[in-house]
Parts: C-alpha cells; sequence; structure tokens
C-alpha cells in the first residue's frame, strides 16, 4: 500500500477530575494531572496546534476519561464544547461513557459479554486499549496516540508518521514507531529537581542516558528500549493482536513495546518524531500516583 493512502486515526485521551475545591476521593483513579471540570485545561491547546499541519488528511478522536464514574458525562460534555470553541479542520470525534455503553451493549448482543471487561474508560492502559480499539472500529490502518497536554509545533509531524510505518525497511516490515518529546527547556532529557532518595532510586539518571543514546545519534530509526504512549504510531497488524496489558497501571507504553517485541513485531525509534510537551502543574504527591 503507498503510505499516502494509510487511513490513520489520531486519538488523544483527555483526563478530567472533579473541581479544583473538591479534588480527589478515595478510590478514584489517579492520573499525572487530569483537569478539575472548573478550569480550561490543555485540550483545547493541544487541538489548536493541529493546524500547524500540513497533512489533515486523518480522523481526530478524543477520549473523555474522567477520574470518577459520576463526572463521565461532565468530562464528556466539556470536551465536546471545547471541540466546538475550537472548530479543529480535521473530523473530530468524542468518545466517552455514552459510546462505550453502546459497545458494551453490542458485545452482550453477541453474547460477549466477557469482552466488556477489557473495556473501560479507567486507568492508564485501558485507555490505551481504546484508543487501539476505536482506530480499529474506525477502519483505521495506523492509530496515531497523542497526550493532551502536548502541543504539534513540526509541520511535517505527520507526514513523518507516515515516512516508515506499515513498510518494509531493513529487518522487516515496521509495525510500531514512538517518537519523543521536548519538554519546556527546549530539550528531550528528564530535567528534575534532585533529592536525596533519587540517588538510590536513579530512574532519571538512567532515563537520560538511555535518551542520550538513542534519541542524540544516529541512524534516524532503531531499535529501542523505551517508548512513550504520548507520541506512539502502531500499525492494524500489531494493535489487532497485541493490547496494552490491563494488570500494568503506569509504564504501560514501555511494557506494550516489549510485549510487541516479544510477538516478533518491529518496533522502532523515529529520532526525527517530536512533539513538545508542556505537562500543567502534577495535582498529586509522589507517593500517590506510583500507588
Amino acid at each position: 500500500m503507498d503510505n499516502a493512502s494509510l487511513k490513520v486515526t489520531m486519538v488523544i485521551p483527555s483526563y478530567w477530575s472533579r473541581d479544583s475545591s473538591i479534588g480527589l476521593k478515595e478510590g478514584e483513579s489517579v492520573y499525572d494531572h487530569p483537569t478539575p471540570l472548573d478550569t480550561d485545561g490543555t485540550l483545547a491547546r493541544t487541538i489548536k496546534s493541529i493546524d500547524v499541519l500540513k497533512d489533515k488528511d486523518f480522523r481526530l478522536v478524543i477520549i473523555a476519561a474522567a477520574t470518577s464514574k459520576d463526572i463521565e458525562k461532565k468530562a464528556e460534555d466539556r470536551i465536546s464544547y471545547i471541540i466546538k470553541s475550537v472548530s479543529p479542520d480535521v473530523e473530530t470525534y468524542v468518545f466517552g461513557s455514552s459510546c462505550l455503553r453502546q459497545i458494551h451493549e453490542l458485545f452482550i448482543h453477541e453474547g460477549q459479554k466477557d469482552f466488556t471487561t477489557l473495556l473501560n474508560l479507567h486507568g492508564y492502559s485501558n485507555i490505551r486499549n481504546l484508543c487501539t480499539f476505536i482506530s480499529h472500529a474506525l477502519g483505521s490502518d495506523v492509530a496515531v496516540l497523542i497526550d493532551d497536554d502536548e502541543v504539534f509545533e513540526d509541520q511535517n509531524f505527520m507526514s513523518k508518521v507516515k515516512d516508515f510505518i506499515g513498510r518494509n525497511v531493513d529487518d522487516g516490515f515496521i509495525s510500531g514507531l514512538t517518537g519523543y518529546v521536548i519538554n519546556p527547556d527546549g530539550g528531550y532529557k528528564v530535567n528534575k529537581s534532585f533529592h536525596p532518595w533519587m540517588k538510590y532510586w536513579d530512574k532519571n539518571e538512567r532515563m537520560n542516558e538511555t535518551f542520550d543514546k538513542l534519541i542524540g545519534t544516529r541512524p534516524r530509526l532503531k531499535k529501542t528500549s523505551f517508548a512513550l504512549g504520548g507520541n506512539m504510531v502502531i500499525h492494524r497488524n500489531l494493535f489487532s493482536v497485541v493490547p496494552f496489558d490491563p494488570n500494568v497501571p503506569r509504564g504501560e507504553d514501555t511494557d506494550f513495546l516489549i510485549n510487541a517485541m516479544m510477538f516478533g513485531f518491529n518496533f522502532l525509534l523515529d529520532n526525527q518524531l517530536t512533539i513538545r510537551h508542556i505537562p500543567p502543574k502534577k495535582s498529586h504527591p509522589i507517593w500517590m500516583r506510583i500507588r
């Protein structure tokens, strides 16, 4: 297939929480920085940035993910309002709890009730699975996964997506790609204040060491030991076989990479596939995010 004719769906999960005056309640889903319903958040900025892209031949789906079931409808309505106010120049859909109910009803009608547990709107892995499920349901060849605290700056981002995905290059058919994010400081390294415990749990140091080896060197494509869910491209031959593991609460992106490789799929890093990451302040302490 000519890559110019690939059917592409871009999926952006958007995470929402109760009003800022209420905050998180015990037992609710914990995400890095969900947007309180009484604030504007970052989603509009992300959608507006799509204007810079030269290639807009894709569907856009925004997933309404909420920290609690009782605010799912409010999150869905808020996202619909944002989309209408921004009016993106691409075919755009909102996927929320109302859509999921219809899918569950279809499974039950077809005698496949067990599948309803595999698709839900809570937890990073489950929401990533919805990203690929929606792309599959729309008949797409490729799913592009983006986060709602990022902005496009490279006008050729989508053409770079199509440069290699679904092609035979060197070692074989490329089924998955990950790019990387440019931080507010303009670099790709993790830049966080040092705390004494980091000497013994030196994740940031190891991440930066890996980024230098893979992002900061040639060639453009290379085998990778990490993947970023906020800048990931997955071909249908991979997302129709390998899911994100719903039992993995964090790090679901790199876990997906590992599983893809275990099943023999080529999943590579493209060190020219970049997007700007401008995260808001995290709303939870580190211990809560780890839990």
